[in-house]
């Protein structure tokens, strides 16, 4: 009797997360790049923005449309950068966010400071 073992392999019957990642970083999905971050994540760029989409279920979610939720803070203000392939730093409305994605859990938040007024305005000089 044989049985067969399935690896999910991005892009091999996985819905495409340009449709969403075009959304969210208003650019058409023909100017989007896509790179394989994780079994179940993705890094979105395109228009200068960048976005860290997750599979959940058979939908992708994405990083940016959360933290413009969480911060209620306009997705146009929100900067993604990549800092490693399981590290997000997220800048926006006064706030610098870390984001961890744990494997089985998805992107949970790891911290969060106050920048302008009332923190430090250059993100270097952040260490926490």
């Amino acid at each position: 009797m044989a049985s067969t073992i399935v690896v999910p392999v991005s892009g091999c019957g996985w819905p495409s997360s340009k449709p969403k990642a075009a959304m969210s970083l208003g650019c058409s999905e023909d100017k989007l790049t896509v790179q394989t971050n994780t079994a179940y994540s993705e890094v979105v760029s395109g228009c200068g923005k960048s976005d860290v989409m997750t599979l959940d279920g058979s939908n992708w979610a994405s990083l940016r449309e959360r933290v413009a939720f969480e911060m209620s803070c306009p997705a146009s203000e929100i900067d993604v950068k990549i800092i490693s392939s399981a590290l997000y730093g997220v800048t926006g409305c006064n706030k610098k966010l870390v984001y961890k994605y744990v494997p089985y859990a998805g992107i949970v938040l790891q911290s969060v400071q106050k920048t302008g007024e009332d923190g430090p305005s250059d993100p270097a000089a952040m260490t926490e």
